[in-house]
Order: structure tokens, then C-alpha cells, then sequence
């Protein structure tokens, strides 16, 4: 919590914090089944050297739960039951409760929105921020923008879409606005590592 505290808004992200914290939980197990024999230990290090992962992990969160997974099957290889029912709780138990907080850490879908209208088109800005407003669409104007070359007057907004928005029955009403409209939505993902 302190390194979320002090860190500059744009640079944290809940998938970071979770690897901190999680993390910590998973050396913990794999610590505490070693206990304190250096063979267990050399052996750990050996095992863990020639794990090798064929596909690439793209979240952080992911390379924890395979890490924290690891810890619990040596501790349950190692006879430390206890240990490893204990790990499981607290991390089950943690990894449930970020889901809950806005540290959730999982990938949120920002989608972008590009709408080019003709000069000659009587459609106003005021057109496409109602058609926002009945589509409960929350927005950012980004760039608008007026093409010389091509006679376009584009505007771009970049939006959140909830869950619940019908994201076709959005285009279809911004396309009802003008037959020569022309509209392009992608969406990328946040909280990835690119």
C-alpha cells in the first residue's frame, strides 16, 4: 500500500501491486517448506532453474499464480501440508478480495471511436453527444480535427464502454445520423504488458 501511496498516479497499476503482494505470499510458502535444510534447498533452486515456460505470460498476475502454484506443490511434495493449505487460504483469500477493490488489477477494454463526417453534412457536434448521452456512453473528445484534402471534418472520441452498453446499437445510431457518416471503433487492452 505504501508503494501505491507514494508512486505517481499513472505509473501504478493493480497487476503490480498484486505481484508485490502475492508474490511475497508465494516465497513465503516455498521458504517455509524449506524450512531449514540446505538439500531441499539446493534442490528447489535446481528445480526452479530448468522450469522453462513455452508460451509467454502477459500479465503479471499470471507469472504470480504460476510462481505461488510451484510453491504449493513443493511444499505439498515436501510433506508440508499445513503450509501448503495455509498459503492456498491466504492467497485465495487475497487474490478474491483485490477483485473487489479498485487494485483488481484485471485488464480494463478502453475502446476508441472515430467518426469522420462530410462538410457538407448538417451534423453538429451536439448530434453525436446525444446519441452519447441516450446510449449512457461515457467519452472523451481526444482530437477534433478538419481535413482540407479530403473535405472531411473528423472527430475522434475515445470512450469506456460498461458491460451492459449494446455496442451495435450505438454504431447503428450514430450511423442513422447521416447516410455518408463513417465510423471505425477498436478497443485495446490497459492494464497489459506490451
Amino acid at each position: 500500500m505504501v508503494y501505491h501511496i507514494t508512486s505517481p498516479r499513472k505509473s501504478t497499476n493493480g497487476q503490480f501491486i498484486q505481484t508485490l503482494i502475492l508474490g511475497s505470499i508465494g516465497a513465503s510458502i516455498i521458504v517455509l517448506a524449506i524450512g531449514d535444510s540446505v538439500g531441499r534447498g539446493l534442490g528447489i533452486l535446481g528445480a526452479l532453474a530448468i522450469i522453462r515456460f513455452r508460451t509467454t505470460l502477459r500479465q503479471q498476475r499470471d507469472i504470480v499464480f504460476v510462481f505461488c502454484s510451484l510453491g504449493i506443490g513443493m511444499a505439498c511434495g515436501m510433506y508440508g501440508f499445513n503450509i501448503a493449505v495455509i498459503g492456498t487460504v491466504i492467497l485465495c483469500t487475497l487474490a478474491l478480495l483485490f477483485r473487489l477493490t479498485p487494485l483488481n488489477g484485471l485488464p480494463i477494454s478502453k475502446k476508441r471511436l472515430r467518426i469522420n463526417i462530410p462538410l457538407h453534412s448538417p451534423l453538429k457536434q451536439d448530434d453525436l453527444e446525444t446519441i452519447f448521452a441516450k446510449n449512457k456512453v461515457k467519452y472523451t473528445l481526444e482530437r477534433a480535427e478538419y481535413i482540407d484534402d479530403a473535405k472531411t471534418n473528423a472527430q475522434e472520441y475515445t470512450y469506456e464502454i460498461p458491460d451492459t452498453i449494446d455496442t451495435y446499437k450505438l454504431l447503428a445510431d450514430l450511423k442513422s445520423l447521416h447516410e455518408s457518416i463513417s465510423i471505425r471503433l477498436w478497443s485495446r487492452r490497459e492494464n497489459e504488458n506490451e
